[in-house]
């Protein structure tokens, strides 16, 4: 495996070869001149009872769709509530919520006119159960009501008789977003004190996963027609967010998609590829930055923006196959890395995991992405990416991080870079049969 090449101008060259993607560092780039006129001053934030700053906030929920499920906590006990009343909702704030997108990317006319989808019995009674208080309903139209404006511009009473099949997409589609409760963090001064993955405790986070991976198997249970549910988070604007309230989007999708097609690809051609992978980045080019007995973090190569892949070493290759402890254990490496990027800084997480109908098998993979650097146009016609950081630099700067984090108390129970265990088949999927 020979996927970096390193030139003697100090130009290093990477190949990802899942992606196919290719990326160069150029020496001396990162010291451009960058226009920031835009970066807004931070102002002293106004501290309220209930969080009110945006449609996603507790204080709003009517300007959300109702909910598929929440988590509550009780005395540090996980709780999913699903097929709750309108009532219900309103009455108390929840720490993490499943909504549907109210502007779905590929909406539930979609499936019923391409695939003659209908609702489950399931889905049928959690409408009906929501419908049946006038609150509910009054919640279900004002929000057909505002797709109706922004559509069309036209205001119109949408009656009873037509709540019904209008409010299908709320109940039944596929796309759906995972909100946790917070705007901004509990100490939060100014509005720049944003509540982002990186600020959640362990629990929290664990929570955030195990919900995420609910809704996941959720959708697949509820549309035989999801092929492959893409799991992502557009955290802060720079990385295509449209609030800035934290929260991950599930979308359901009829197709695989390029870059998971690529890995079922990969590793039909070689099992092992995946674990060459790994031992090449993380033993071989020393880019490891932490791990534990559940997962390994390393900075990645060949990703069009700077880059940590977190993968799974468990023998459960989806998400919904692994065991609690497992997904516990996922969690924290996920979250330590979030944690040392920091809040302020804009990033992606993206989800890879085996589709429904493969059968082939990888491991639960998750990318962070920083947005640090922005595309100049280039790599429209070349595929060709430009990155500012090389990967050791990324892995200095979030080992340095994590070990910063550690003595305030968090982490403790990780290996943290060379300090990582040195297995060379460290994953173990099975790229045949799935546990």
């Amino acid at each position: 495996m020979n996927l970096i090449e390193r030139c003697p101008d100090g130009t290093i060259k990477y190949r990802n070869p899942f992606s196919g993607t290719e990326c160069w560092y150029t020496p001396g780039r990162r010291h451009r001149p960058v226009h920031t006129e835009g970066t807004s001053v931070p102002q002293l934030l106004k501290k309220v009872d209930v969080e009110g700053y945006c449609t996603f906030c507790p204080k709003n929920y009517f300007y959300t769709t109702p909910e598929k499920s929440r988590v509550i906590n009780i005395e540090n006990f996980l709780q999913i509530q699903r097929m709750l009343t309108a009532n219900q909702i309103f009455a108390q704030p929840a720490l993490f919520r499943r909504i549907s997108n109210l502007f779905e990317i590929i909406s539930i006319d979609y499936w019923k006119k391409n695939y003659s989808y209908s609702l489950t019995s399931q889905q049928i009674k959690m409408k009906e159960n929501y419908l049946s208080s006038e609150l509910g309903r009054e919640h279900v139209r004002s929000l057909l009501e505002h797709i109706t404006r922004r559509s069309s511009q036209q205001k119109a009473r949408i009656e009873d008789s037509a709540l019904y099949e209008l409010a299908d997409g709320f109940f039944g589609g596929a796309h759906d977003l995972i909100l946790p409760q917070f705007h901004f963090r509990p100490d939060a001064v100014t509005d720049h004190d944003l509540y982002s993955t990186g600020e959640m405790t362990a629990f929290e986070h664990h929570i955030y996963t195990v919900l995420t991976i609910d809704a996941l198997s959720d959708i697949y249970e509820q549309n035989r027609f999801v092929r492959f549910a893409g799991v992502y988070t557009n955290w802060r604007r720079d990385a295509g967010a449209t609030l800035e309230h934290l929260h991950r989007q599930i979308l359901g999708l009829d197709f695989w998609g390029y870059s998971i097609g690529r890995c079922v690809r990969q590793v039909s051609a070689n099992p092992e590829v995946f674990n060459d992978y790994v031992n090449y980045l993380k033993n071989q080019h020393n880019l490891a930055i932490c791990e534990n007995d559940y997962a390994v973090a390393v900075a990645d190569i060949g990703q069009p923006f700077s880059t940590v892949a977190v993968f799974s070493k468990s023998s459960g290759c989806r998400p919904f196959e692994h065991t609690h402890r497992e997904v516990e254990g996922f969690s924290e490496i996920l979250l330590s890395i979030h944690a040392a990027l920091g809040s302020g800084e804009a990033c992606n997480e993206e989800w890879y995991y085996p589709p429904r109908d493969s059968d082939c098998f990888f491991p639960w993979f998750v990318l962070i992405k920083w947005r640090k650097n922005r595309h100049a146009g280039i790599e429209g016609t070349t595929r060709l990416y430009i990155d500012t950081y090389r990967p050791e630099e990324i892995r200095d700067m979030m080992i340095d991080r994590l070990h910063l984090l550690r003595t305030s108390g968090k982490f403790n129970s990780l290996l943290i870079g060379k300090n990582g265990i040195r297995e060379k088949r460290s994953l173990k999927y099975n790229s045949k049969k799935s546990s």
